[in-house]
């Protein structure tokens, strides 16, 4: 199956990738092609972002978590319902903030432009790719444009409740091996601890100690990603486990869980992209690995692209 992206192939999926990778490193890194506007500042609900023209193709390219604003926005999680088009859907609140913030930057840009538009993130930086694409393809002033949208989500935590066809083929999702990034949600985290959790009667200081044993390992790890989770997990403990004890109880609490879309499970076999096609629903559980950190990093991504033909 190929995704209705225009131009869909491996170059095109490499190149979306290397420009996310790039939104790291700031404006000057971009080579090749045009810059059209940039935000190098973060806040809250406010990512880095680049829009940058380059191949004959508008790219968006969001940056992931570098800021301690970034990872208070990661972990802004509460859901809220959003109109796109004609459908509601289930959005994390600090994703669909920073979405709303990128889209009301760059709409009038992608308005006026006549090529293809791509939108493309890592990390933090995908999961509002994921929203902004959403956005951009329900947007009523761009439904001439519909097949020249497609968005690359790398590395995503889940951020919608699920994306209607067609937009669910014009939006991919790629996870490499064990990342936990992708596997990050309240009701992943419950399938994780429910043997531990009995409905209605967990004591909170007990399940605080649970979640702090499971992600110690993470605060000893040499990568500031790893250091920087465990913080944000921590600082955020209290009303995570409330979550996870209400969640106990009433499971349809909280929406917003697997990955949606055209989801790909990257590995570094010799081999087409098609062939790592999987449902999103296969990412059910927190990934807490000895690689699950490591293979989190963009360089991981990179590689495994080289070794996928279309």
């Amino acid at each position: 199956m190929v995704p209705n992206i225009p131009g869909f192939n491996i170059l095109l999926v490499r190149l979306a990738m290397d420009l996310a990778n790039t939104a790291y490193s700031g404006m000057r890194a971009f080579t090749g092609g045009t810059m059209m506007y940039n935000n190098s500042r973060s806040a809250k609900g406010q990512p880095v972002f680049y829009v940058y023209e380059k191949n004959s193709a508008l790219w968006v390219c969001i940056r992931g978590s570098v800021s301690q604003a970034d990872w208070e926005t990661d972990f802004d999680y509460k859901e809220s319902p959003h109109k796109f088009g004609n459908y509601s859907i289930t959005c994390h609140g600090g994703f669909y903030k920073s979405a709303k913030f990128v889209y009301s930057k760059i709409k009038q840009l992608l308005y006026d432009y006549d090529g293809y538009i791509y939108i493309t993130g890592h990390s933090y930086g995908a999961s509002v790719s994921t929203i902004v694409s959403l956005m951009a393809m329900t947007d009523p002033n761009l439904a001439g444009k519909l097949d020249k949208i497609g968005g690359f989500c790398f590395a995503a935590a889940p951020s919608v409740n699920k994306i209607p066809s067609p937009y669910d083929k014009k939006i991919c999702t790629f996870v490499y091996n064990n990342d936990i990034v992708p596997t990050i949600s309240i009701p992943n985290s419950y399938n994780n601890f429910k043997p531990m959790i009995p409905k209605s009667k967990a004591s909170k200081p007990f399940v605080v100690g649970i979640i702090q044993a499971a992600i110690s390992i993470f605060n000893n790890q040499k990568q500031q990603f790893s250091k920087s989770l465990y913080k944000a997990i921590m600082a955020k403990v209290d009303p995570i486990v409330d979550d996870l004890i209400t969640y106990s109880i009433n499971q349809s609490y909280i929406k917003v869980s697997n990955l949606v879309g055209t989801v790909y499970a990257l590995n570094n076999k010799n081999e087409k992209l098609e062939a790592d096609l999987v449902p999103g629903t296969k990412y059910k559980l927190v990934s807490i690995s000895a690689t699950s950190m490591d293979d989190h990093h963009q360089s991981k991504y990179i590689n495994a692209l080289k070794h996928k033909t279309d």
